[in-house]
């Protein structure tokens, strides 16, 4: 019926319909187009999950980052970011600024925020579990033999698939 009603105004007008009927082609292709690359992105999703729930590696890495300095960083920021603005609720910061106030002892700050962690990390693996589609997940122990041989398979294969 489109292709009708274009002919129609096209032998009324000649050349100007002509120019607009390319046009309309051109970007209902571009529309294609793009719908197209939208869905492959919402159906490609490639995620490696390493899993560090051993408590070992949880209070590594937080002695790590704490002896780097993220008391002091937390200090700093105290003195600049409004005490109910939402940076305040990224994982360990509001946890240690209430330590640095005084309500809680630095052992407990630590504790806590180690517990937080662990709590954050087990939503990001349960809302992975349950919202992406199965085979898209690769789950990756680093400690494990083989992990940067999986890693790089992991990644040579996602890459492949992107293009």
């Amino acid at each position: 019926m489109a292709s009708n009603f274009i002919a129609v105004i096209d032998s009324a007008s000649g050349d100007a319909v002509e120019g607009l009927e390319i046009r309309t082609r051109a970007a209902l292709e571009s529309f294609r187009l793009k719908r197209q690359l939208e869905a492959q992105r919402r159906d490609h999703v490639a995620m490696l999950v390493h899993d560090l729930r051993h408590p070992i590696s949880s209070l590594a890495l937080i002695a790590e980052v704490i002896d780097a300095g993220w008391f002091d960083e937390v200090a700093q920021l105290m003195r600049t970011i409004p005490p109910d603005a939402p940076a305040w609720n990224a994982s360990g910061y509001g946890t240690i600024r209430a330590g640095l106030e005084g309500s809680m002892t630095r052992d407990a700050v630590i504790e806590r925020v180690i517990i937080e962690t662990r709590q954050y990390a087990k939503r990001q693996r349960t809302w992975c579990r349950h919202q992406l589609q199965d085979g898209t997940v690769t789950q990756l122990n680093p400690n494990a033999p083989d992990a940067l041989k999986r890693a790089l398979a992991w990644w040579d294969a996602s890459s492949a698939e992107a293009l």
